[in-house]
């Protein structure tokens, strides 16, 4: 829930500020993590493909206070990111490619498209890790995917 609010907020902010170096190197991104989705094997290369994605977006934001506090959401997210990456099989891909869809809506300057699109791809990971019966402290499952209370 914490990632979905504090990382929400970077993605609109990040929306009108990104340049276009940045948005290209969003799509080489987006394009080596659905090449590395298709891979069992490519596990270390979506680890490091998603991250750089991400912090392309959280630093164009402009925030510094806001970067602090997604590396340490990040930190403690990591481990349940991986254990998702790992448990997946081809057949429990998103539905869409979230990454691409991220892009998509950066590239129209939709901010509440990028939102929508990073919200997603923040809980898919931790859906799967719970329909595999794994419960992580504090998973944004998809049932409580609506925008969180500011009190939570």
């Amino acid at each position: 829930r914490a990632r979905v609010l504090v990382e929400g907020a970077a993605v609109e902010w990040a929306v009108e500020r990104m340049s276009s170096a940045e948005l290209a190197d969003l799509r080489r991104l987006a394009g080596r993590i659905g090449r590395s989705l298709a891979r069992p094997d490519a596990l270390s290369e979506w680890v490091t493909s998603n991250q750089a994605f991400h912090f392309t977006i959280y630093r164009a934001c402009g925030s510094e206070s806001l970067l602090a506090m997604i590396e340490n959401l990040w930190l403690q997210s990591g481990p349940c990111l991986r254990a998702a990456r790992a448990l997946m099989r081809p057949d429990e891909r998103p539905p869409i490619e979230l990454h691409a869809a991220i892009v998509e809506a950066f590239e129209r300057r939709d901010v509440q498209g990028a939102r929508d699109a990073l919200e997603h791809d923040i809980c898919w990971s931790f859906d799967l890790l719970l329909e595999h019966g794994i419960a992580p402290q504090s998973a944004p499952a998809r049932q409580r995917r609506r925008r969180p209370s500011t009190h939570a």
